[in-house]
Parts: C-alpha cells; sequence; structure tokens
C-alpha cells in the first residue's frame, strides 16, 4: 500500500467538551476530519521541491477528492442503510461546521458535506 493511500478523510476522534452552564454540565462533541492528499502530499512524495514550494495553498489532488467524495458515501450510506450508530448520529447533528480557510479543507468541507449546504 502506498504512502499516499493510507491517508483518509473519515472520522478519527471524537472528544467530549464539558462547559458550565449555571450549574449544569453541558456536553459538546468535536469530530475532527483531516483533510484529504492534496498536491503538497503529492510533491512531498514525488521530492518535487518546486511543487512543494510554488504555492502556499495546495488544493485537493485527484487522489483527494476521491477520499473526500468516498466519505460522503459511507455516511450517506450508513444512513439509508439504517446502520445509524452514535458516532454517525452525531455527525449527521453537527449544529456548527467549522473549516480551516485553506483550499483543501474547504473542499473537503464542500465535497463532504452537501447535506448541510
Amino acid at each position: 500500500m502506498s504512502k499516499r493511500s493510507q491517508h483518509t478523510t473519515e472520522p478519527k476522534l471524537y472528544v467530549q467538551l464539558k462547559k458550565h452552564e449555571g450549574g449544569e454540565l453541558k456536553k459538546k462533541t468535536l469530530i475532527l476530519i483531516r483533510h484529504g492528499e492534496s498536491y503538497w502530499n503529492q510533491a512531498q512524495e514525488d521530492k518535487n521541491l518546486v511543487d512543494m514550494y510554488k504555492r502556499c495553498d495546495h488544493p485537493l489532488n485527484a487522489n483527494g477528492v476521491d477520499q473526500a467524495l468516498e466519505l460522503n458515501k459511507k455516511w450517506k450510506k450508513q444512513q439509508s442503510e439504517q446502520e445509524s450508530t452514535p458516532e454517525l448520529q452525531k455527525f449527521l447533528s453537527a449544529q456548527v461546521i467549522l473549516t480551516s480557510p485553506l483550499c483543501r479543507a474547504t473542499q473537503v468541507e464542500l465535497l463532504c458535506f452537501d447535506y448541510y449546504l
């Protein structure tokens, strides 16, 4: 398996945050999703310094777009087949989606979360 194909955009980390409001503890769930493979990752693997440093905001490459679309398909399939898990329900009931302004992060947001748009 190549180094490139090991990257994933699947949710991997769930952190429970608690906020004190009027004596009650309120739980929040933070779901972190790493962006897919970008042209930076490809240039690193190819040891191509020119491509690595010729821009500061590297978009997703074709593999990264496929990774983001695959995550979109996975959660939609689980939802449609009634294979819902508590994690999927948290994912689908997100009140806020925050993303980096970098191109690769916003591309993943748009490709993965058309449900929210």
